[in-house]
């Protein structure tokens, strides 16, 4: 299911960097067409889902800085660590308290709890909890102990953020219950994911463009979108109470 494929890259782009190959997969293949967001912009707007989608996006933003910073004390190269220090900063409001992300979500997610979903079949709150615990394991070297692994992760994984920050960004939008100030997070992080983006593209220079680390750079940056993918299956039967239909991605 998973179109990232690093021998085939390897042989088929060695001229390009790590990150333009990386991000021309994740344009040709955007994680937004996932089941759950095509059902998203299909219908009239769906609290119900928003709230599925950001509560368990929110064990994720708390995390962050934690996990960056993981990496930062692993890799030994400066350019790299200034780097990781810049999406901290970010992370952590900038020196604004009141703009630190995980509060902000916190927000978001407060502002929509009358939509929160009650069931008694399944954990609403699992697949959030669930990804959490598995990018733990990624950022603290229970994955995989190569820091080009990690890396990989990351530069797919801003990709992915940015596509899901502007795809959400459009949804919340067209919904008139909720005033958008609850949505500050979701406004701040179309800002910041293309900071992020070219943050990706500084990062790349730095990566291998062929050999065995190069892929591990490809293996990160794969074991990211299955990540998310399956997390966006657990959160689409969350929101509508049945499993998504299989896409070929």
């Amino acid at each position: 299911m998973i179109t990232i494929n690093s021998t085939t890259l390897s042989t088929e782009h060695s001229q390009l960097s790590a990150e333009d190959i990386i991000v021309e997969n994740c344009d040709k293949y955007p994680i937004t067409d996932h089941p759950f967001f095509q059902r998203l912009k299909s219908e009239v707007p769906n609290l119900k889902a928003y709230w599925s989608y950001f509560a368990n996006f929110e064990p994720l933003t708390v995390r962050v800085p934690d996990w960056f910073a993981s990496l930062l004390l692993r890799v030994e190269n400066m350019e790299l660590k200034g780097l990781l220090s810049m999406i901290i900063y970010d992370e952590l409001g900038r020196g604004d308290l009141n703009k630190i992300h995980s509060a902000l979500m916190e927000k978001l997610v407060r502002g929509l709890d009358r939509w929160r979903v009650q069931s008694n079949s399944i954990d609403p709150l699992a697949p959030g909890r669930t990804l959490a615990q598995e990018f733990d394991q990624l950022y603290f070297g229970k994955v995989d102990d190569d820091e080009l692994f990690v890396l990989g992760s990351i530069v797919a994984g801003e990709v992915y953020g940015g596509q899901m920050a502007f795809f959400m960004g459009e949804q919340v939008r067209r919904q008139n219950q909720v005033e958008m100030s609850i949505f500050e997070w979701v406004s701040i992080h179309e800002e910041v994911e293309a900071d992020h983006a070219n943050i990706s593209r500084v990062m790349s220079e730095i990566l291998p463009t062929s050999g065995p680390g190069f892929e591990s750079v490809m293996a990160g940056a794969k074991w990211k979108r299955v990540k998310f993918w399956r997390w966006l299956d657990e959160i689409y039967q969350v929101a509508y109470s049945e499993k998504p239909k299989l896409v070929q991605v």
